[in-house]
């Protein structure tokens, strides 16, 4: 074999052996690229999407009171439920026989109640600080009194568990003559269906109630404490049976409370439906 042939058989594999190493670096750097490439786009991505959830996060003012006015909207529903049930329960007279339902409690029904119960309803809305209390009522009763309803939310709980809402109410009946001593007369409400209300301070209240206590004629119905969660309803009911006329009635009140807490929990958007049932 001669040299030029011997270089030859030398070259050619080693080029070729060559050629294949720099095809193998070439593609191994084209790799490395679409790696990183693939990388930033991940990267991309996963900011987008962070920002996405801190959109989502982010409350919107106006749905959130869409929201609201919709729990209202079935607060009310559910107190109107439960006013039909528990007039169904009082429809079935001793012997058996039904009696004749009594008319929906429209504004007009509230102002001349057949039969010998009045009815008193009351819409308030408020937004109330830690130990605030909305007032709201001020009917004249049968006997003559102002009936003030008085709602006190608390906040219970620890970051990071369900916050629950303590409720305190109270149902005070007032001599008018007292009303006016104590410069209550913007909660009078003329007629059986009330939007009167006011807020108070814990001082004031306690100042109030001391002034209550002492007062002649004025008639406090403690009702119990209910816990419910921050965006759920809760009512008291206080009824008691009584045989009018031969036949049965419910006389006492119910207060259905519907507790919305804002995130810093500084405050409680409460709203508050109140129905008072008196013998005429």
């Amino acid at each position: 074999m001669t040299k030029r042939k011997f270089g030859t058989a030398i070259i050619l594999p080693l080029g070729l052996f060559l050629g294949v190493i720099f095809w193998q670096h070439q593609k191994l750097q084209d790799l490395r690229q679409e790696h990183l490439r693939l990388e930033l786009r991940l990267s991309e991505l996963q900011e987008s999407n962070d920002q996405k959830e801190r959109i989502e996060e982010k409350p919107d003012p106006a749905k959130s009171e869409q929201i609201k006015n919709d729990q209202v909207e079935l607060l009310r529903l559910r107190d109107e439920v439960g006013r039909l049930r528990r007039q169904a329960r009082l429809a079935q007279s001793p012997d058996g026989k039904q009696k004749s339902p009594e008319p929906d409690e429209t504004k007009a029904d509230l102002e001349e109640t057949p039969g010998p119960v009045d009815k008193f309803v009351s819409n308030a809305r408020a937004v109330l600080a830690p130990q605030e209390t909305l007032v709201t009522g001020g009917w004249k009763t049968p006997g003559g009194k102002r009936a003030l309803v008085f709602v006190e939310p608390g906040i219970e709980g620890t970051p990071g568990q369900p916050t629950q809402v303590t409720i305190r109410s109270r149902v005070v009946e007032v001599p008018e003559e007292v009303m006016s001593r104590l410069g209550m007369e913007g909660l009078i409400s003329e007629g059986k269906q009330s939007s009167a209300q006011t807020v108070m301070s814990k001082s004031q209240i306690d100042a109030l109630f001391k002034t209550l206590e002492q007062s002649t004629g004025v008639d406090i119905r403690a009702s119990p404490r209910i816990t419910t969660l921050d965006g759920r309803q809760g009512q008291v009911s206080v009824f008691n049976q009584k045989s009018i006329q031969g036949q049965n009635y419910e006389l006492g009140h119910s207060i259905d409370i519907l507790p919305q807490i804002s995130p810093d929990r500084n405050s409680i958007d409460l709203t508050v439906i109140s129905r008072l049932q008196l013998e005429k």
